[in-house]
Formats: structure tokens, C-alpha cells, sequence
């Protein structure tokens, strides 16, 4: 698959990368439109530090390739935020101070790419009435 790489601060190359490997509780997404934000610039930037290479975005919609949970073909969106679901911050309702979690295109691979994965917890199906790229 072609990703979009940073490769170290205020370079990133186009190249070729492995297919993301879907755990249990994920699914594989093909990527439609990902946006590019502010934070994406500070990491860019070198401004929020990342493991080099990371594949960035975390604005991600795209098309259900493989899942558990969704219908293959399925229009969704992501929320780019996990966490584990059953440490204390978790289990009081505070999953944002989560220490197991993180963003996806951060602190996991993102969107910057023709594939993407993503826990199935974090994916939310789009109406068909929605267009992926106003998503």
C-alpha cells in the first residue's frame, strides 16, 4: 500500500509500506479522505514528538475492508482518542487520561495511507445520506 511517511521532523516521503496487521478487536479500513489539522502540523513540525517513521492523520473516513463488528463496505469515520477500556481513569468515565491509550496517527500508525486499522470501539458508520468527503 502507498502511505504518506514521516520520516523525521518536516520530511515526509511517499512510499511504499506493509498492509497494517488487524487484531481481534480492530478492522481494516480503506481510506477515503483524511484531513490534515493542527495537530498534524505540530507533529509535522517536530512540535509533539513521534516514533519515526509514523504514518500520520487521525481524520480519517473510509470503507469497512474487514471487521467483526461492521458490514464490509460500510461508509465510517474514526475516532482517532483509544484507550483500554479497564484501567482506573477508564473505568471512571475519564478514558482521555487513559495511560495504555493514545491518537491514532501519533502513537499508532493513521490515516496518511491507502489502509488503515482502527478498534472496532472507535469506529462509528456514516449515513448514506453523508458524503465521505463533507465526513
Amino acid at each position: 500500500m502507498q502511505a504518506m511517511v514521516l520520516t523525521a521532523p518536516k520530511t515526509i516521503i511517499k512510499k511504499e509500506s506493509k498492509m497494517p496487521v488487524v487484531k481481534s478487536n480492530e478492522a481494516l479500513i480503506k481510506v477515503t479522505y483524511t484531513g490534515i489539522c493542527g495537530t498534524d502540523l505540530k507533529i509535522f513540525q517536530g512540535g509533539i514528538p513521534v516514533e519515526y517513521p509514523r504514518i500520520l492523520g487521525h481524520e480519517s473516513v473510509g470503507e469497512i475492508i474487514e471487521s467483526n463488528t461492521f458490514e464490509v463496505g460500510s461508509k465510517v469515520i474514526v475516532d482517532p482518542a483509544y484507550f483500554c477500556g479497564s484501567c482506573y481513569n477508564c473505568r471512571d468515565g475519564q478514558g482521555h487520561l487513559c495511560p495504555n491509550g493514545g491518537l491514532i496517527g501519533r502513537d499508532i500508525e493513521g490515516g496518511f495511507a491507502d489502509y488503515m486499522v482502527a478498534p472496532e470501539t472507535n469506529i462509528y458508520p456514516l449515513p448514506q445520506t453523508i458524503e465521505p468527503e463533507v465526513a
